[in-house]
């Protein structure tokens, strides 16, 4: 994420300097899809892509040049994404470039910006041709092509198998969005399985992959050795839930698993069984009662709330009407509720300040915020937060977590938090759980977990011999001291 960032910067800058444009602002048309199918991935990435533009603004902007932007939502259909590009390139002295995280969108923006000398990226995705400036002069994909990403996932499997050449006669399955994003790299699909001699069975989804059980029903007649999933958006939730219910092994799908973190806060809440799931062995308590053969609502009114991962928002709602909504299992006056607001917005003033705009317009941090503040409005004693600083710039996940802890410690609401940001949820916690492929592997105080080598080298890219490269660093090069 931090090259991406990097890279967003870089072309932003680039921008700045060659468009002829006004002098002090530089606009940015957002061709952005925060509802539909699609939301989960254009949400995230959007909210954050003007999180960062805040930021950079509150800087001073980019050589004292600050960045303006309008957003036209197109639901990640590529004819209302055109439109929305022909209706905003012509504003506030004309777009500087455009970033439309979309294939379909993309490619039918090609030669329009050529036409219009607008610049647009593409970060890692669209038309692979495009990384050869001569093909797409206007076009500037950053990072990986779905080519790179294909190849490497097949390289990744061959080192599964223990070389490459060991994939000679295996089958490959190949689940794929029906669209320019999924049919992009069958090409190099098939040319490496010409080359190592596999069989790749191709498996179109038609959008948006709300039911996958014919597909699955294919992928288990043919009994694939290993199974790609390239889907988005709902498709890829559907894809995982579908392959469970087939019984089709996690460990043959590439991507699909997790340490197990969202699955843990889930089983505690009991959302678990809306995914097929349930808890086999040991019991969940509560204050010393057993609660996970409870419903979700009962626990709620035992003051347990999750706020899910992604940032889930009712998009057609405003700020103060999703924030009501916590409300719903609350038994007191409408006075009580009005307190109970106005302590939200005194923890999170940036939404009181929005609260009449709809939702799915905000930024990712205040639709963070939006979550964290209806869970509040429930009165819980605890949260249950899963992952709040994905998608989200740095400077609003210090504001979140500093929020949390303030509220630990003057409403005495407990936080179980489920977190990818080893250092930053170290941090701000008193005690840690590690888990790795669902199970804890290391548990303790927060300050000796972050002292821990084997912690501070796997988790936060430190050693004795201080922070490392990237480069220098070989995963699992020695056995983690608690697997040995």
């Amino acid at each position: 994420m931090k090259a991406i960032k990097h890279a967003l910067l870089g072309a932003v800058i680039f921008v700045a300097a060659t468009a002829a444009s006004a002098q002090n602002e530089q606009f940015v048309p957002v061709l952005s899809y925060r509802v539909g199918p699609y939301a989960a991935g254009g949400s995230g990435y959007y909210g954050g892509a003007i999180d960062y533009w805040t930021l950079i603004n509150m800087s001073g902007g980019i050589n004292g040049v600050k960045l303006v932007w309008e957003e036209c939502e197109t639901e990640y259909n590529a004819s209302k994404g055109v439109e929305c590009y022909e209706r905003l390139k012509k504003k506030n002295g004309g777009a500087s470039t455009v970033e439309p995280l979309s294939t379909g969108i993309a490619y039918g923006l090609f030669d329009r910006v050529a036409q219009d000398k607008i610049p647009m990226t593409t970060f890692g995705y669209g038309l692979a041709s495009a990384a050869d400036g001569r093909v797409y002069p206007w076009v500037f994909p950053i990072g990986t092509t779905y080519w790179d990403q294909m190849a490497a996932m097949i390289a990744y499997l061959g080192q599964k198998e223990g070389g490459v050449d060991k994939l000679k006669g295996k089958k490959v399955a190949f689940l794929y969005h029906d669209s320019a994003y999924g049919k992009e790299p069958i090409p190099v699909l098939d040319a490496l399985a010409a080359k190592h001699g596999f069989e790749a069975l191709k498996i179109p989804v038609p959008v948006p992959g709300t039911t996958q059980e014919s597909q699955w029903l294919q992928i288990r007649q043919a009994r694939p050795d290993y199974v790609i999933v390239w889907t988005y958006g709902v498709m890829s939730t559907v894809a995982l839930k579908t392959a469970a219910k087939t019984g089709y092994p996690k460990n043959k799908l590439l991507g699909a698993n997790g340490a197990g973190k969202s699955t843990t806060l889930k089983a505690i809440s009991n959302l678990l069984a809306a995914e097929r799931g349930d808890v086999t062995k040991g019991t969940i308590e509560f204050k010393g009662k057993r609660v996970d053969k409870l419903t979700t609502n009962d626990l709620v009114r035992m003051g347990v709330c999750q706020v899910m991962e992604g940032r889930h928002c009712f998009a057609h709602l405003t700020v103060e009407e999703n924030l009501l909504t916590g409300a719903f299992t609350r038994k007191g006056s409408r006075a009580d509720i009005a307190s109970a607001l106005e302590k939200v917005y005194h923890y999170f003033p940036r939404l009181k300040q929005r609260r009449a705009s709809q939702s799915g317009y905000t930024s990712g941090g205040e639709q963070q915020m939006t979550a964290v503040g209806r869970a509040l409005m429930a009165q819980p004693s605890m949260i249950l937060l899963d992952e709040p600083s994905m998608g989200l710039a740095p400077q609003i996940v210090e504001e979140i977590f500093e929020i949390v802890q303030d509220l630990n410690a003057k409403e005495r609401v407990s936080f179980l938090l489920a977190e990818q940001n080893t250092n930053v949820a170290l941090r701000f916690a008193n005690y840690g759980y590690i888990l790795e492929n669902g199970r804890v592997v290391m548990d303790g105080d927060a300050k000796y977990l972050a002292s821990n080598d084997d912690v501070k080298e796997f988790y936060l890219g430190l050693s004795s011999a201080g922070r490392k490269s990237f480069r220098d660093v070989k995963h699992y090069r020695r056995r983690k001291r608690w697997l040995s």
